[in-house]
């Protein structure tokens, strides 16, 4: 992790300005691993379109942002699925 003169930034301190970022923001403090499952949860529930249709990822090509070999990994400990789209 690099600061704004790309000199490298201890994890601790990278740690400390996210959750005050989350703090100003009003949001739940969560860890950084927590934007990971988010991402994926995300793109796999898709964006519904104006015409109604909803545009997602297969749980296949999460993986393969994720760096998972298989998408049984993301599906399992990662992406949940919003059944109520359904």
């Amino acid at each position: 992790m690099s600061d704004e003169k790309g000199d490298y930034t201890k994890p601790v301190n990278f740690r400390k300005r996210y959750y005050r970022i989350l703090k100003a923001a009003g949001i739940e403090q969560k860890g950084i691993h927590s934007l990971r499952h988010h991402f994926a949860t995300q793109l796999i529930n898709g964006v519904k379109q104006p015409n109604g249709t909803i545009l997602a990822l297969s749980p296949r090509q999460v993986a393969g942002f994720l760096g998972h070999s298989t998408s049984q990994i993301t599906e399992m400990y990662y992406a949940k699925r919003d059944t109520t789209r359904l």
